[in-house]
């Protein structure tokens, strides 16, 4: 279920930065033009498709995100999606290094690509404040606000798989999602396992 949720905030994203041809190739599941795949380089970087996408962007084209079912990967284990969030993490600090000054001319491609890293970085500075300070009324007062925007984002009512994708994204994950993106920035090597 957390994983259909992570999902599905990806897919509301692609959708709005699909109206001006600016989503994002998804890894297997993309059609791409012969000749595109001619012009547009495609290197080996930790979140290849994404970066493929911001060269082919960068040229001109128009990417669009289609919402139909064309083909279904495996789901992952839950040690598996961890793995693979390790690595979007990582992927989307090498992107920022590599397109800096296109990522920060086009606001589309920077809400896309920086609302995550940000909101974690936010988020784990709360964490490290509620810690030193053992104030917990930050933390406290961010649960029902979270609970509006997963609502309006979602359009999920159950209190139960908020509490539950809450704690993963604004208490476990952040401080991880965090240090990858950071050694991505800077270029630190880093081997990743498969994500299935």
């Amino acid at each position: 279920q957390l994983m259909n949720l992570t999902n599905n905030i990806f897919t509301t994203i692609q959708k709005f930065s699909s109206r001006k041809g600016k989503a994002l190739f998804n890894g297997s599941c993309a059609f791409i033009s012969s000749s595109l795949l001619r012009k547009v380089p495609f290197r080996n970087f930790k979140i290849e498709d994404i970066d493929f996408s911001l060269n082919a962007i960068e040229k001109g084209y128009n990417i669009i995100y289609c919402d139909k079912m064309v083909a279904k990967g495996k789901q992952p284990s839950f040690i598996s999606f961890l793995r693979q969030h390790e690595r979007y993490a990582y992927g989307n600090g090498e992107l920022l290094r590599k397109h800096f000054s296109f990522i920060f001319k086009d606001r589309d491609i920077a809400m896309i690509l920086l609302f995550l890293p940000l909101l974690s970085l936010f988020q784990t500075l709360v964490i490290i404040y509620t810690i030193i300070s053992l104030d917990f009324s930050v933390i406290l007062f961010e649960i029902p606000l979270s609970y509006v925007v997963f609502i309006l984002y979602l359009e999920k009512y159950n209190p139960i798989i908020f509490i539950f994708t809450y704690m993963i994204n604004f208490l476990l994950f952040p401080v991880f999602r965090t240090y990858n993106f950071i050694i991505g920035l800077v270029n630190a090597k880093k081997d990743f396992k498969t994500t299935l």
